[in-house]
């Protein structure tokens, strides 16, 4: 009875000391750090393009998406509604790291953003890159930019007063378009300083 006590007492321990030596061996994870991107002037201007869209396709470029690693590049198509600086397409595509721990920008189909891109069409963490929901202050700084331009596939309506662009998802007013317009209404309405 000792001799068996003795044998699991000496596997606990060989087993919490092989534990320990794989931990203090094993190198700490490290997330994505990043340098200030600065006002949204100075990452205009360090920018290749930028531009707000609504995100219609987010595409792996491995196989698998569960077999790829955290800085696997993946590719992202936007339905443009604003340019700043770089192309005036109607759809605008991106790449980005697979995910935000090798400072990937983690985009979700549907949803609008502003996006700063680099190094041609790279994005990530790192830039300004946001929801447009969270880019106030981008919108106002940036003013109110330029329509994509439309595409030869795209018709026209005929009649109208303005004859403009239809699409399939095309809508009235995009969260972009709404954010620009409260902005431009806030700094109109900002209060003069008291006397």
């Amino acid at each position: 009875m000792e001799l068996i006590s003795a044998i699991r007492l000496a596997l606990i321990a060989g087993l919490a000391a092989s534990l320990l030596a794989l931990l203090a061996g094993a190198e700490p994870a490290h997330a994505c750090s990043c340098a200030p991107s600065g006002s949204p002037a100075e990452a205009l201007e360090r920018a290749d393009a930028v531009f707000a869209g609504e995100v219609t396709s987010v595409k792996f470029s491995g196989t698998s998406p569960y077999r790829l690693s955290s800085s696997a590049l993946v590719t992202v198509e936007f339905r443009v509604t604003r340019v700043w600086k770089g192309p005036r397409l109607p759809t605008l595509t991106v790449e980005t790291e697979r995910s935000e721990i090798s400072c990937g920008y983690e985009f979700k189909e549907g949803q609008n953003y502003i996006v700063y891109t680099g190094e041609g069409r790279r994005t990530g963490l790192c830039t300004r890159t946001a929801p447009a929901w969270m880019a106030f202050a981008d919108f106002v700084a940036l003013g109110p930019g330029h329509p994509p331009e439309a595409s030869p596939d795209i018709k026209t309506t005929e009649g109208g007063a303005c004859a403009a662009p239809s699409s399939p998802g095309s809508k009235p007013m995009d969260i972009a378009s709404l954010s620009l317009l409260v902005g431009v209404i806030a700094l109109g309405i900002r209060r003069r300083p008291r006397l």
